[in-house]
């Protein structure tokens, strides 16, 4: 098988125009340091010091497990306006990002390891993206991160013990799927949404996270969570602030402090969620929260529903 740090539009400029590329001109042995031009389907034999640029559309980077070491660079891989990209079975270790989609369409990351950077997949205006079996663990933010990108799909993932948060889906990030990741240990959240709407989110895990497992925060509506796990988190499992029209449907939220907290979040539909014990309560609405279905669910104390 195979408040946020904002990711600015004008750091990804500067990283373009950044000189010293070695051009790569067929299936290769990769050098060892500097800048790396992917122009043609390239194999990784050694370690690489520096940063990768992907630079032709319709290109494979294998990596075959070795390791691209930043030493505090900006992106460790960048795929800048591309298309058609495949890059698979990298290390990607020690960047500010360690791999950036920028503005790119019908990618596929595969099999990838971002880990000790600050973000570890980062996307922006990307979209119709494939990234599956990657994993996302112990970067000083977040794991994924992808900021004003549509129609993605992030699959068997792993984004564990990340300083702030496991996925972080912001900035108008809509009609995403993502189905059988695992956010666990992080920082915050394990899967956030920001000002993110019209997502799937579908049989995820994220358990053990240090304030809740899944939060939708400031005006992310209509996305569907069901088949979901969120277990032992330190505030909530499921936490819904200023958003609406979600469905929560099927999941499983046990041993937090609160199972469900909704506040200022009005419309949702909580159905069929098995949703007991958790420490404090199984539910909690504010006054400010109206219109909301609870149906069928297993619940043992609730407060204002």
């Amino acid at each position: 098988m195979c408040a946020h740090k904002p990711l600015l539009v004008a750091l990804f400029v500067t990283v373009l125009r950044s000189s010293a590329i070695l051009l790569v001109s067929g299936p290769a042995f990769a050098d060892t340091s500097g800048t790396l031009n992917v122009s043609t389907d390239t194999v990784l034999y050694e370690n690489h010091n520096g940063d990768v640029v992907i630079a032709a559309d319709g290109v494979t980077l294998d990596c075959k497990g070795r390791t691209i070491n930043g030493g505090g660079l900006v992106v460790g891989i960048l795929v800048n306006g591309r298309t058609n990209v495949t890059i698979k079975n990298c290390v990607v270790t020690g960047f500010n990002l360690g791999v950036l989609l920028f503005e790119g369409s019908n990618n596929v990351l595969c099999a990838n390891t971002a880990s000790r950077n600050d973000f570890g997949f980062a996307f922006m205006f990307s979209s119709a993206n494939r990234v599956f079996d990657n994993t996302g663990n112990q970067n000083t933010f977040s794991g994924f991160a992808p900021g004003a990108s549509s129609g993605n799909v992030f699959t068997r993932n792993r984004a564990n013990h990340n300083g702030r948060n496991g996925f972080e889906i912001h900035v108008q990030s809509n009609n995403n799927t993502f189905n059988d990741n695992t956010a666990n240990g992080n920082g915050v959240f394990g899967i956030a949404l920001n000002t993110s709407s019209n997502n799937r989110l579908n049989r995820n895990v994220a358990n053990g996270n240090a304030v809740s497992g899944f939060s939708l925060a400031e005006l992310s509506d209509l996305n569907v969570f069901q088949d979901n796990q969120t277990v032992n988190n330190g505030f909530s499992g499921i936490d819904l602030r200023r958003s609406s029209g979600n469905m929560l449907l099927d999941n499983t939220l046990r041993n937090n402090l609160i199972g469900f907290f909704f506040e200022a979040s009005s419309s949702n539909t909580v159905r069929g969620n098995n949703a007991c014990p958790n420490r404090q309560l199984d539910a909690f609405q504010d006054a400010a929260s109206v219109g909301n279905v609870f149906e069928n669910n297993r619940f043992c104390q609730t407060e204002g529903l």
